[in-house]
């Protein structure tokens, strides 16, 4: 495992393409600043000190893929520079290696931490001076002949001491976020202790965001900082307005994954729900003689139909306080959700079936066997009835979950409507577990979720392709998390089967 972190650390990390061309760049500035100065050039040397912050900036903007801008006095608060940047990249790419490994917990990261304490080499606090003896010793030594000092020649090249002096307050004053990336990069003799350093932080993000552990561990406000007991509590109130917005935002939403958009006149109905004018009893009524209506003047848009009253039938069960986790109950929500549109409704498919999806370019995914529909699910539930979501921290309750729903939709029990009946099922599970589920999300990123179903199923052995939850993963940090991962339908397209040849 630590083999593997290392190996990742080094091929990934910032330090690793930085270092070397910023070792390139020093040397041959300085070495040109050198031989400059003792000629005399003391405007070319300051040229060329110049010309490596510049290059030092564009180094750095291409790698990071972000623009910088050098400052003479640094913003201690900026969160921007290159420092953070570097730190925030690294970070990130040993998150995202434990998250996928199933180590992303406190425990884990202990271990790991104690592992490259330990590893760590001891500081030497004179480091700093003998470099800097070392330097004066390198500059002096064409000055020294059989004869001692040559103090003559030396005078002649003071304006090149001068010049050295500008060209270090230059660097130091205008660049100095550069001489804080020592541990950052300084390459492999260092790597251990920037290792450490990054579990230390991710030990402090896996607990609690506003506290803070020190080196060794412990955290670092002292018990008076730690008192929360004056704070008045704030009442929290969300109106029945708001919560049944966000219901409707989900039923509606959710249709999106089959293109269907509610009629004008369903619209009008939510809103007399939403400000409480209608019941939702007295929603299906008006739809049903809307619709009623309708039929007899041949009228009727079928996907409107659909969209109305399975968004309908979505409102009235997660109002229902109710859930089991079981294939029964799975059932019963495909059949309440369609008994108004499919005559199959709550039924299992009796046939085989695949589906063009546009991000594997027109590929599908391998659905369970139709046989086998009933066993398979009950497969899952069963291994599902085993764990203890109240011992798990959130990352775990998310991994789980993620893996739950993507089993279940994978196995594709119904002819039409899985990917809305897994939603609801998943999502009245959730509160089961009481846990606060944001419905919003499915306004807008319902087909997201649906092809990251897709992308977490999908494998394919010819091209090397595997299965990949992490879009899912972020799917649900969003919906359980509030966090604000970016979710975009196009990031999941699968592009080895568009440039695959025929």
């Amino acid at each position: 495992m630590y083999n593997e972190i290392e190996e990742l650390y080094k091929r990934k990390s910032a330090y690793n393409r930085i270092t070397r061309k910023f070792f390139a760049v020093y040397a041959i500035s300085f070495f040109s600043v050198w031989v400059f100065g003792l000629l005399k050039h003391t405007y070319i040397s300051v040229g060329i000190v110049i010309i490596l912050i510049y290059s030092i900036k564009t180094i750095s903007e291409h790698e990071l893929k972000k623009k910088f801008y050098i400052s003479i006095q640094p913003n201690k608060n900026n969160n921007s520079t290159l420092q953070s940047e570097i730190n925030q990249q690294e970070i990130s790419i040993i998150r995202e290696f434990l998250i996928s490994n199933k180590m992303y917990r406190e425990k884990n990261i202990i271990n790991i931490i104690c592992h490259y304490r330990n590893l760590v080499v001891q500081k030497n606090n004179d480091n700093n001076f003998l470099s800097i003896i070392s330097l004066i010793i390198t500059v002096i030594i064409p000055f020294i002949n059989k004869d001692g000092i040559n103090v003559k020649m030396l005078s002649l090249v003071l304006p090149y001491f001068f010049s050295l002096l500008i060209v270090f307050g230059i660097i130091y004053w205008s660049y100095r976020q550069i001489f804080t990336l020592t541990k950052s990069l300084k390459g492999e003799l260092r790597m251990y202790e920037r290792l450490e350093e990054i579990f230390s932080e991710l030990l402090v993000e896996i607990n609690n965001n506003e506290l803070c552990y020190n080196k060794v561990g412990g955290i670092s406000m002292n018990e008076k900082e730690l008192d929360s007991s004056f704070n008045e509590y704030e009442e929290e109130h969300k109106s029945s307005n708001y919560v049944k917005q966000l219901q409707w935002d989900m039923a509606i939403g959710l249709q999106q994954v089959d293109n269907l958009k509610p009629s004008e006149y369903f619209e009008k109905l939510v809103n007399d729900n939403v400000d409480g004018n209608l019941t939702i009893d007295q929603v299906k009524n008006e739809l049903r003689e809307y619709y009623i209506e309708k039929e007899q003047k041949n009228e009727i848009n079928h996907s409107e139909l659909e969209c109305d009253f399975v968004s309908t039938r979505i409102v009235e069960l997660l109002q229902e306080n109710n859930f089991e986790l079981s294939v029964d109950y799975l059932k019963y929500v495909h059949k309440y959700l369609f008994q108004d549109v499919y005559e199959f409704a709550g039924e299992f498919r009796v046939i085989d079936f695949s589906k063009h999806e546009k991000i594997l370019n027109n590929d599908s995914v391998a659905y369970g066997d139709c046989t086998t529909l009933k066993e398979s699910l009950e497969y899952d539930i069963s291994l599902e009835k085993e764990k203890n979501y109240k011992e798990m921290n959130i990352v775990e309750v998310i991994n789980n979950i993620t893996k739950f729903s993507s089993n279940i939709w994978q196995v594709h029990p119904f002819r039409e409507g899985n990917t809305r009946t897994t939603a609801l099922f998943i999502e009245k599970y959730l509160i089961s577990l009481d846990y606060n589920v944001n419905n919003s999300l499915f306004k807008d990123k319902s087909v997201y979720f649906r092809n990251a179903l897709v992308r977490s199923n999908y494998f394919n052995n010819y091209l090397k392709i595997k299965e990949d939850s992490s879009y899912l993963v972020m799917f649900y940090e969003n919906l359980l998390l509030g966090k604000n991962n970016n979710l975009h339908s196009e990031d999941l397209i699968v592009k080895k089967l568009f440039d695959k040849k025929d």
